[in-house]
């Protein structure tokens, strides 16, 4: 039986860049980055729209907010910086791709 070739990966096509700090240097690829951009602006379309439905339904108030509310509030908050963070990884991934590596 043979084994599976292993392929060959094109450094051109990977980005790498540093949070700074000299901490870690993180190595992803062009159309991984584009992803995550996308994921972020998913991010900015869905849950604002989901805060406003949330903000409308009728189990969110009652002489005040409800539990119901103050859970999806806080869900809302937690997913939506979590969107914008891997959105920005992924513009930093396409910035560092359009440098020239040394």
């Amino acid at each position: 039986m043979r084994r599976p070739r292993r392929r060959i990966l094109n450094p051109d096509k990977f980005a790498e860049f540093s949070t700074g700090n000299g901490c870690f240097t993180l190595r992803i690829g062009r159309g991984i980055s584009a992803c995550l951009v996308l994921f972020g602006i998913w991010s900015w379309i869905l849950w604002p729209n989901f805060l406003k439905n949330i903000w409308a339904d009728d189990r969110s108030w009652n002489d005040g907010a409800t539990t119901f509310f103050l859970i999806h509030l806080a869900l809302t908050i937690v997913s939506f910086a979590a969107g914008n963070a891997i959105g920005w990884l992924g513009v930093k991934g396409l910035r560092a791709a359009r440098t020239p590596q040394p």
